[in-house]
């Protein structure tokens, strides 16, 4: 994808120029969608992108099946076919920053957007995204998700998951304003910062982009969040597979914790403080007095906390849901609890000998004009949409 710049350049009223970078031009963007199985969703998401009110010289279209069993791939070549701005590469693992390696590695833009398969993003997503990084500066900026649901109990949870009180840091989720931030998801990255620091880690199939602005933090880089980017996210529809998904969540925390030895924030650390409270007193009640009043202390302490933050979402966001939230708040916060402790046995391991690097070897392009990462992207795994 060739630059653009003089056909590309701002005018008044586009966003107030770029003080971040590119000489107050567009950059060319290449937009990396990891897919699995994605055959109802694909297509609209595709289009979506296609018709951004972004220069159309200056974007491209990546998606990276990884691999699909349904008719993904076959839409997918079909809308490379009609626009030859949407690309297709195959990934021969079931694995979200493999994909986004390769998708990384082929990617020929300056900036590098990331987009989920089974979503579809408004006209001005890009181009938003695009000029928040550059007016500033951060290496990765992304929009608010807002949680939405389909039922009476998705919607309770979408309300528990855009609480302060249910996602603590997570301000990507809840926030008004523009500020740094520890991680944000779909957001917009500068492609040199991404191969600087070797791309996703591999390792971490869950958590790799909090994992990755980890690293882009303890390397001086910038996270920033911004509400003029929204991304609407349907929430799990059952509180048993909203408790398996923050176990997962969970359980990459503490991953993170053990690569790094440290956490961007405390915080993150509660709901496994709270989940072994209740477990070190439950165990010790049968031996003791002072365990059994230690316990209900503690289990008093937060249900009246889950009742306080429940009446004051209920109040602001609508009654009907109260009955549910104070359930979807500790589920949130229990699993997550569950999710860290159950991989405690990862601190028995080596730490790895290099924190700040990721998956993503040196990037080259070979004789076909497709890039490749050796050792980490073989060419079996590269397929070019024709």
């Amino acid at each position: 994808m060739a630059d653009h710049g003089p056909v590309a350049r701002l005018g008044v009223g586009s966003g107030g120029g770029f003080p971040g970078g590119w000489s107050g031009r567009w950059p060319t963007v290449s937009v990396v969608i990891p897919v699995l199985n994605e055959e109802r969703y694909i297509e609209a998401c595709v289009r979506t992108l296609l018709a951004q009110d972004y220069p159309r010289e200056l974007i491209e279209v990546i998606v990276v099946d990884g691999p699909s069993t349904d008719r993904t791939r076959e839409i997918v070549r079909a809308l490379a076919r009609e626009d030859g701005r949407v690309r297709l590469l195959l990934s021969a693992l079931t694995c979200i920053p493999r994909s986004m390696n390769i998708g990384l590695a082929a990617a020929s833009g300056e900036v590098v957007v990331r987009v989920d398969g089974h979503s579809a993003v408004g006209p001005a997503h890009v181009r938003r995204l695009v000029a928040y990084l550059s007016r500033s500066g951060a290496d990765h900026v992304g929009g608010v998700m807002r949680a939405t649901g389909r039922t009476y109990v998705a919607r309770a949870i979408a309300l528990a998951t855009s609480s302060p009180f249910g996602v603590g840091t997570a301000r990507f989720r809840y926030t008004t304003r523009e500020q740094d931030i520890d991680t944000v998801p779909f957001g917009a990255y500068r492609r040199e910062a991404l191969r600087r620091l070797g791309g996703f880690d591999e390792r971490f199939p869950i958590g790799e982009d909090p994992e990755l602005d980890y690293r882009i933090v303890l390397t001086g880089g910038r996270v920033c969040v911004t509400p003029t980017v929204e991304t609407e996210y349907y929430c799990r529809d059952s509180l048993p597979r909203l408790a398996r998904q923050y176990v997962r969540y969970g359980r990459a925390k503490a991953r993170i914790l053990h690569k790094h030895g440290a956490l961007p924030s405390p915080r993150a650390l509660a709901p496994a403080l709270v989940v072994l409270l209740i477990m070190f007193f439950a165990a010790a009640t049968p031996f003791s007095s002072r365990a059994r009043k230690a316990l209900a202390g503690v289990l008093a302490v937060y249900g009246l906390g889950l009742l306080g933050a429940s009446a004051l979402t209920a109040r602001r966001r609508g009654p009907r849901y109260a009955p549910l939230l104070p359930v979807a708040f500790a589920t949130l916060h229990l699993s997550h609890g569950v999710g860290f402790l159950s991989a405690l046995p990862v601190f028995l391991t080596p730490r790895p000998a290099e924190r700040l690097h990721g998956s993503l070897g040196p990037v080259h392009e070979d004789s076909t004009g497709v890039a490749g990462a050796p050792g980490v992207l073989p060419e079996r795994e590269l397929e070019v949409a024709s």
